[in-house]
């Protein structure tokens, strides 16, 4: 009878440039060459999915990959995005950092928030009209990530501006347009109409993604392949750059 072993799990930071010998490395109690290797990413966010893919196919040791990846938009470009030559030839592949974001959302999660038509969603309207800000103060600045701001639908839409100002390390106590900001709070139901819109396209974005990733490791030479959807409510976890090493 063969004795089986139980994985040993192993937590560590993955690069793409580790060497095939590094990402052994943790593993020494395996007879070199007997190591057979399951790499986990969950909620493996931006370069994290590239790292793990890029692993899978050069590292014999590595027989298996299961990734969950989100965060689209902290990809590399180039380098993250695309990785296949298929996808990179062809023309209009681009996918800009706008669409890539949008890939990243769930869209059964925002249909519920829209039928329930709560306060919520007056947090777009509020995000637009401090762009618009930073932009004017600070144009150089695009998209800095703005850490969520509590109870957002009891704010004035200037008390909104003015922690978000903070939160991105400008002025707080600018002097701001009231008049500018409320004509920016009548477009409300405007912007929720065009974050929807936009969101129709996030299935289709990241099947592009997926399929790049998929076609990629085919030209690697890999098959038996799976590929399936990110992770859901990806936003909340994209500070997560971990992955699980597992010795099978």
């Amino acid at each position: 009878m063969h004795s089986h072993r139980s994985p040993h799990h192993v937590a560590q930071w993955v690069d793409p440039r580790t060497l095939c010998e590094e990402v052994l490395l943790p593993l020494e109690t395996s007879p070199q060459g007997e190591a057979r290797l399951l790499l986990t990413g969950l909620h493996a966010c931006g370069d994290l999915s590239v790292a793990l893919l890029r692993h899978f196919s050069s590292c014999p040791e590595v027989v298996a990959l299961a990734s969950v990846g989100c965060c689209y938009m902290k990809l590399s470009d180039p380098g993250g995005y695309p990785l296949s030559q298929w996808v990179a030839a062809l023309p209009g592949y681009e996918l800009s950092y706008r669409l890539r974001e949008g890939a990243c959302h769930a869209l059964e999660e925002y249909a519920e928030r829209l039928q329930k038509a709560g306060p919520g969603l007056r947090t777009h309207c509020y995000r637009a009209a401090l762009e618009t800000v930073i932009r004017h103060v600070q144009p150089k600045l695009r998209r800095p990530g703005v850490q969520g701001i509590p109870r957002v639908h009891e704010l004035k839409i200037e008390e909104y501006v003015q922690r978000g100002l903070q939160r991105v390390g400008l002025d707080p106590q600018l002097p701001l347009n009231l008049a500018a900001l409320q004509a920016h709070q009548a477009q409300e139901n405007r912007v929720v109409a065009f974050f929807s819109l936009a969101l129709l396209l996030a299935p289709l974005v990241e099947t592009l993604i997926l399929l790049d990733r998929l076609l990629f490791l085919q030209e690697q030479g890999e098959g038996g392949l799976q590929q399936g959807p990110r992770a859901r409510g990806a936003g909340s976890w994209g500070s997560s750059f971990g992955s699980h090493i597992s010795s099978l």
